[in-house]
């Protein structure tokens, strides 16, 4: 006794695709929120604050340039570094 048995439709197959992602997305945010509730605020408060855009202020400064040549190159680090 033999058994066939037919390959399952295409439409079918991107059913079950679907919908077997579409539960995976709502177990991982049911543990997602699981796992949020049970942090602290302070935590919580912490780690969107880390995922913020974040500002550098940069400042270039050429020690060899002639308005600095009477000053040594600590003595002009050090006045950028004081500027506000």
């Amino acid at each position: 006794m033999s058994q066939l048995h037919e390959p399952p439709d295409e439409a079918e197959v991107t059913l079950f695709q679907q919908k077997a992602k579409k539960e995976k997305e709502e177990r991982l945010l049911k543990r997602s929120d699981e796992w949020r509730n049970s942090l602290p605020e302070r935590t919580i408060r912490a780690v969107s604050l880390a995922r913020e855009k974040t500002f550098f202020d940069i400042r270039v400064c050429h020690p060899n340039a002639d308005s600095y040549k009477d000053l040594t190159p600590e003595q002009v680090y050090r006045l950028h570094e004081n500027e506000n």
